[in-house]
């Protein structure tokens, strides 16, 4: 059994600011030297125009920035591997009211349809239109116990080993030089110049409203095989990734399932996934349980 320690202090920020006053940009890197932490390539070779965020703009982070990113990698790579992380934390981020860069993500799985799920404005209220000929949404009343079981029908699909590219190219920017040095092939397989397979990605499911904050965090294991943890705690999910330190390594790694955030008498749902290639998965449904006290 491996030992876990964590590396650093757990960065933070709330999904809701009360105002843009109390936003205060965070930015790692070298803003007079730009090199691109990821190509190696800098000013004169390619353009750092853009705002490179550390944590997904959807995700809601506005605090969090690399100087160190240049426009390329950013939109070419981590755009993508962004958006496949955005797709599969789309109802995580409209039930906890996650901002994009401008308003709330709104889900309409048919872009000529009727049917969508969108939270309303800054209040606690989450709208569902249900168009029944669409079937893509279905609610069940269970009454006699307070609970309404909330079905989507042919989610949006992911690339779960973007997932994890997603997750480590979070990490990257706040992880000291000589941790970097170990993992040298961790830059290639982002810009995906070589692949690692299997990955090893663990999805803990949380019951509850969700958390208030967003929290990264960067574990260290006495392991050869899985020296680091990156792990991502968004509304309902807590996303653990274990970076292998290499590009063969074959073996499982130890689980590291003990959640500072979570209370001991709180029991939590979780698995370990296990990805075998590049592929998109198309789950055929997702659904939340959601109690109630009342209804109106």
């Amino acid at each position: 059994m491996n030992n876990y320690k964590l590396l650093f202090e757990p960065i933070t920020y709330p999904i809701e600011y009360t105002s843009d006053e109390e936003v205060r940009a965070v930015f790692k890197g070298d803003r007079k030297n730009r090199k691109c932490a990821y190509c190696g390539k800098g000013n004169g070779e390619v353009t750092f125009k853009k705002d490179a965020h550390i944590i997904p703009a959807s995700l809601g982070n506005r605090v969090f920035y690399n100087y160190d990113e240049c426009d390329h990698c950013n939109e070419y790579y981590f755009g993508v591997q962004e958006n496949e992380l955005a797709n599969f934390l789309m109802l995580d981020r409209i039930f906890i009211g996650a901002k994009k860069r401008k308003g709330l993500p709104k889900y309409k799985p048919i872009s000529k349809g009727t049917t969508s799920i969108e939270r309303v404005g800054n209040s606690n209220t989450v709208s569902m239109k249900i168009d029944d000929l669409e079937e893509r949404f279905e609610i069940v009343d269970d009454e006699p116990n307070k609970q309404m079981v909330f079905k989507i029908n042919k989610p949006l699909p992911y690339r779960p080993a973007d997932i994890c590219k997603a997750l480590t190219h979070m990490i990257w920017p706040f992880l000291p030089e000589e941790k970097k040095n170990i993992l040298e092939h961790i830059p290639k397989w982002l810009l995906r110049e070589n692949d690692i397979f299997p990955l090893h990605l663990d999805i803990a499911f949380v019951p509850g409203n969700g958390y208030s904050n967003v929290i990264l965090e960067c574990w260290e294991s006495d392991s050869p095989e899985y020296p680091f943890i990156v792990r991502f705690t968004f509304g309902l999910k807590i996303l653990s990734f274990y970076i292998p330190s290499s590009t063969d390594v074959s073996v499982k790694p130890d689980r590291h399932i003990d959640y500072f955030q979570i209370p001991e008498d709180i029991e939590i749902e979780g698995e370990g996934m296990s990805i075998l290639n590049n592929d998109r998965l198309k789950p055929g449904f997702l659904s939340y349980t959601i109690n109630y006290s009342k209804k109106e």
